[in-house]
């Protein structure tokens, strides 16, 4: 039986994406740079098990990954599948999602659980958490959990302030804070909110930031 990752859902590193020519085309004629800089600005290490349902996807260099390093309750499993969205960067930036299909289920534990998927009913606003895997020194393959905390900013708000840049649809959630930010690479990393019962769900991921990163 095949298992499919619900947990970070984008295709981050195991396909070739495809490029996104008019959403760079269109932050570049409003004279608006795009985000390349380091990653997580403001985050700090993620609690051990603090969120269990974010993977760390992998891509082995010249067929090998190096193991001596990995803790032994760490499940390694491979891909079999990556499905992009067929509407992908169409509009620019949206339905930019993916899944990645895996060879064999997960084992659930206290460090594999599940997360619940974003609710039609419910919009994610107050605070809210970005998750990602950090590259740490020595290591080619991104180890090391960070999480960032951001405040939601209403559709209205972000709208009016980035419709010379690109469209915010529907699908699109704001968020921002003083002094902290996602940057160019935590593209694909996990945005979590909380409902009235103060449970955890998937509400997005990371899809474009501008630069600097961070700026009030």
């Amino acid at each position: 039986m095949k298992a499919v990752i619900l947990l970070a859902l984008i295709v981050v590193a195991a396909a070739a994406v495809p490029s996104r020519p008019k959403a760079v085309n269109r932050i570049n004629a409003a004279n608006i740079p795009f985000s390349n800089g380091p990653r997580f600005v403001g985050g700090e290490d993620a609690g051990e098990r603090e969120f269990p349902f974010v993977v760390s996807i992998q891509v082995p260099v010249q067929g090998a990954i190096d193991l001596r390093d990995l803790p032994d309750d760490v499940q390694l499993i491979q891909a079999s599948e990556t499905m992009i969205h067929e509407s992908y960067d169409d509009p620019a930036f949206d339905y930019n999602i993916g899944i990645i299909t895996l060879s064999e289920p997960l084992i659930f534990r206290q460090n594999v659980q599940p997360i619940r998927l974003a609710i039609p009913t419910i919009e994610a606003s107050g605070e809210v958490q970005v998750v990602a895997y950090e590259v740490a020194d020595g290591n080619i393959f991104p180890v090391k959990q960070k999480k960032l905390s951001l405040n939601v900013i209403e559709r209205d708000v972000c709208k009016r302030d980035f419709s010379r840049i690109v469209d915010i649809t529907e699908n699109m959630i704001c968020a921002s804070a003083p002094g902290r930010s996602t940057c160019s690479g935590d593209w694909g990393g996990v945005l979590i909110a909380k409902d009235e019962a103060r449970r955890p769900y998937l509400a997005g991921h990371v899809n474009f930031m501008l630069d600097p990163c961070a700026v009030e």
